[in-house]
């Protein structure tokens, strides 16, 4: 980012345990970029203000930061991202907000920037969410039900490419890396 813009940045947004952290992995592979996250940013914002860790305290902390002030939100996360990012391309993982998405845009930090929703029925992502040991069914449906969590179900409108989510990470990968022009 020498002159401050990045050539690609691909932004992988999607629910809980919907595969957008799988999905920004393996394009990160691909494109042989570096993966950073939105989730890494609010933990080490939780961490300098010496709040929990825990997911109801991260998503009440984001929410609170995304809510109050989404250009700033969007700033700080580009602003910590040019101190780390020196090359060409880099892929985010964790979108959530629409005015992030926005936000991003506007910036204008990247020459091509395409927002990725990985699109995945609730009964998949609850099922992944339990099987990766993130709590129960139960605990799952608790936390889809904070306001945060149906944000991400008005990405889909502002997407450049939408997955579907329901199929196997390999393919999911796959169509993103052909949609993109890499495979």
């Amino acid at each position: 980012m020498a002159d401050g813009r990045l050539a690609l940045a691909i932004v992988v947004g999607g629910g809980l345990a919907s595969g957008k952290t799988s999905v920004a992995k393996g394009i990160g592979t691909a494109l042989a970029c570096p993966v950073v996250s939105f989730g890494g940013f609010i933990r080490r914002r939780a961490r300098s203000l010496g709040l929990s860790e825990d997911r109801a305290t991260l998503q009440a902390l984001g929410a609170h930061l995304v809510d109050s002030d989404p250009v700033g939100f969007t700033s700080s996360f580009i602003a910590e991202l040019r101190e780390v990012q020196d090359g060409s391309a880099v892929v985010i993982e964790g979108l959530r907000h629409v005015s992030v998405c926005q936000a991003l845009r506007d910036a204008a930090f990247a020459d091509r920037l395409l927002v990725v929703m990985v699109k995945t029925s609730y009964d998949v992502r609850m099922r992944r969410s339990v099987a990766r040991g993130d709590g129960t069914a139960e605990e799952f449906a608790l936390a889809e039900g904070r306001a945060i969590e149906s944000e991400h179900l008005r990405l889909e409108a502002v997407a450049d490419i939408v997955l579907d989510g329901d199929q196997p990470i390999d393919t999911v990968i796959r169509d993103l890396a052909s949609a993109i022009g890499i495979a």
